[in-house]
């Protein structure tokens, strides 16, 4: 004896969907033989924005006396979702947040493993994605192609598989619950979010603020992100004149484009620290791009008068202040020579030139110094 065969026997099986993001259409009336008007009770709308995972959560029990196979059916009445491959499968609450990915699920069916059992309540999802460039790609859709549609009219189908005993046919299965839901394709819109959240559900709303949105939100686009242009790292090119002058530097043509934006960055720092060591390593660092490690200013400080034995010839003895050369340091550069090109010899005499206009720029008037570039091997320290 199957359920097909027996209409007043069928189990009562509960089935109650709803959407993660809800969505409300415009109300629908009709009226009936007497002429009044009667409201339509409305399906559960699924809201799809571009790049977002939303899911529809389906509640499924039954008070049938002995446990039941169930098996689950997703429809597409007219194939259309199915084109569009938004459909990303089933899934269970542990499951749930895992990354669809972009590929679609064929599989519109869910056999339940395990038989439910009376007033046992199963949560499953049916979980969709449009892909982030969903609408932007629409420019390039063929002007004679049929129109596209927005909502889609889904169905999920509940079927009792196998007869009323376990000796039973298993093929045999019965249509035993429909319910009808709707899956709406929309371009996100912020602007909603700032209504109240009775407001935030209406369709019309939203699709007359996204027309606001379209036009308004380049503008506060620019006006969030504005800091970047006023950071010498982040701002365009062509901003980088403008903002040198705004701090009172000159852009040098031999650098290259992250240099100066360095430059311009720490360019208030080194008119703190201009004519001290500090303040002419950090220069020479952020010209020649060198690590700190690589760059070393020290002053040469002889003895002066020695008490105790001296050898002559090896040990200098000088008294007052020939002992001290004063106003005078070294600046000791070591380049990475694994990083020479072909011409090395070209290289460092460009580094020298450049390195002398930093120095003589940034020391002191009446200081004195020595240059000496010693190229280092990878692995070498500092000293």
């Amino acid at each position: 004896m199957t359920f097909a065969q027996f209409q007043d026997v069928q189990p009562t099986v509960s089935l109650k969907l709803t959407p993660q993001q809800p969505f409300k259409p415009p109300l629908h009336f009709s009226r009936d033989s007497a002429g009044v008007v009667q409201h339509q009770e409305p399906e559960p709308w699924l809201l799809l924005e571009p790049g977002e995972v939303r899911w529809m959560e389906v509640r499924l029990s039954h008070r049938w006396g002995t446990p039941l196979t169930l098996r689950l059916k997703l429809v597409d009445p007219h194939g259309g979702l199915r084109e569009l491959s938004c459909f990303k499968g089933w899934r269970i609450e542990d499951d749930l947040y895992d990354d669809p990915g972009d590929e679609s699920d064929e599989s519109y069916e869910l056999e339940l493993p395990d038989a439910v059992a009376a007033n046992e309540a199963q949560l499953h999802y049916l979980v969709f994605k449009i892909p982030q460039d969903f609408f932007s790609a629409l420019c390039h859709r063929d002007v004679e192609s049929a129109p596209l549609s927005l909502n889609y009219p889904l169905e999920l189908q509940v079927w009792v598989m196998g007869g009323l005993t376990a000796a039973e046919d298993a093929g045999n299965s019965q249509l035993v619950q429909l319910v009808r839901f709707n899956v709406a394709l929309r371009p996100e819109c912020r602007y909603v979010n700032f209504l109240p959240r009775v407001y935030q559900e209406q369709d019309f709303l939203r699709r007359f603020l996204a027309i606001l949105e379209e036009s308004f939100h380049p503008s506060w686009d620019i006006h969030q992100t504005f800091w970047a242009y006023l950071d010498p790292k982040l701002a365009p090119k062509a901003l980088l004149p403008f903002l040198a002058h705004w701090v009172g530097w000159k852009l040098d043509p031999r650098l290259d484009e992250r240099r100066n934006r360095n430059l311009i960055s720490e360019a208030v720092k080194l008119y703190r620290w201009r004519g001290t060591k500090r303040g002419l390593e950090l220069c020479l660092e952020l010209y020649t791009g060198l690590p700190s490690q690589a760059i070393e200013i020290r002053q040469q400080i002889r003895k002066g008068f020695i008490l105790g034995e001296t050898l002559f010839g090896e040990e200098e003895a000088e008294l007052g202040a020939a002992a001290i050369q004063p106003y005078y340091f070294e600046v000791i550069l070591r380049p990475d020579a694994n990083q020479a090109l072909d011409d090395e010899d070209a290289q460092l005499a460009q580094l020298a030139q450049l390195v002398r206009h930093v120095i003589d720029e940034y020391k002191p008037a009446f200081c004195q110094y020595k240059l000496f570039i010693q190229p280092r091997r990878a692995g070498t320290n500092r000293r």
